[in-house]
């Protein structure tokens, strides 16, 4: 009886023992996936009043095919048990924004920009000049643009609002696609890597934006610092430059937390003497027939310059007898 005792008491201890190390495994694989999954403005904003008290979600959509294309975000902002008030966004006493920085891969013309009506008055390109035609692994720029965001509060929402504005991505760097397929065949590579498939299309993520909030009260409590994460940039889309405000990056959910991907064509390195070959032929072909062209028409012109001399002879001979 004894020996069945501690048979049974041992059972018991591996059990409990199984299940508490369970625990503590599927609570560490929860919070690694926390921390994987967490934006830098989740983790930052952690102890942030003003941050908890607000739930923003963003909505982007990237539309259209080729290099021009456009973005469409959905930005709603809904607040609980915030310190802020509706009070404060309609008075204009508190403001929001979003902040784009665009990769090397794309960029937003500032004078496309200035000519839709609507977005050129709350859109700002902070780049004192933006490169319109170099390709990705030699532009020289990249744009950063900041948008001013209306808030119309309604109940415990604060804003709706749908922004719409043109991207143009840029040329990327040609690669060999037979070498790509081979490195993907033998294993090297996964196929979800730069080249997605034997077209030979890039894969380029486009970033999304933060979102901003800034309060003018806040000149008067430094101490904002302490508690929430602040980032400096412009107060407002028609500031100067070197006019710069306090803003909270806010985190938000969104229905593309990496960003969005776009699939841009590449050119294909193994095709180099082809194409060479063939615009070499097409333009010593054009060549010869323009100058097969100049010699004929210089021809006829020559002719017709004899033809008129000798009419001009004949009639003064006549003129003559």
């Amino acid at each position: 009886m004894g020996q069945h005792g501690t048979l049974i008491w041992i059972g018991n201890l591996t059990v409990w023992y199984f299940l508490v190390t369970l625990l503590v495994k599927v609570r560490t694989i929860h919070a690694l996936n926390y921390a994987t999954t967490a934006t830098k403005d989740e983790i930052l904003q952690r102890n942030c009043a003003y941050a908890k008290g607000l739930h923003p979600n963003l909505i982007r959509f990237v539309t259209k095919e080729g290099y021009h294309r456009e973005i469409e975000d959905v930005v709603e902002v809904t607040f609980t048990n915030s310190p802020l008030s509706p009070s404060d966004f309609k008075t204009g006493e508190c403001k929001l924004a979003l902040l784009a920085k665009f990769t090397r891969d794309m960029y937003v013309d500032p004078y496309e920009i200035q000519n839709i009506p609507g977005l050129a008055e709350d859109t700002r390109i902070l780049n004192n000049w933006t490169d319109l035609e170099g390709p990705s692994w030699s532009a020289m720029s990249n744009s950063t643009v900041f948008i001013h965001l209306h808030s119309i509060p309604t109940g415990n929402l604060i804003t709706t609002e749908q922004l719409k504005f043109p991207i143009h991505f840029r040329y990327q760097k040609p690669l060999s696609h037979s070498r790509f397929k081979d490195r993907v065949q033998q294993g090297q590579i996964s196929n979800a890597g730069a080249l997605v498939n034997p077209a030979g299309y890039m894969k380029v993520i486009v970033p999304l934006p933060r979102l901003l909030l800034r309060c003018e009260a806040w000149n008067h409590h430094p101490l904002i610092e302490a508690k929430c994460h602040v980032i400096k940039t412009l107060c407002n889309s028609k500031s100067a430059k070197d006019e710069l405000c306090e803003w909270i990056s806010l985190p938000f959910k969104s229905n593309s937390k990496q960003g969005s991907p776009v699939f841009i064509p590449s050119g294909d390195v193994d095709q180099v003497l082809m194409v060479s070959a063939i615009t070499l032929l097409v333009v010593l072909g054009g060549t010869a027939f323009l100058v097969h062209t100049l010699i004929r028409t210089n021809e006829k012109l020559a002719g017709s310059a004899v033809i008129t001399d000798d009419d001009d002879g004949d009639s003064n001979k006549v003129h003559k007898d």
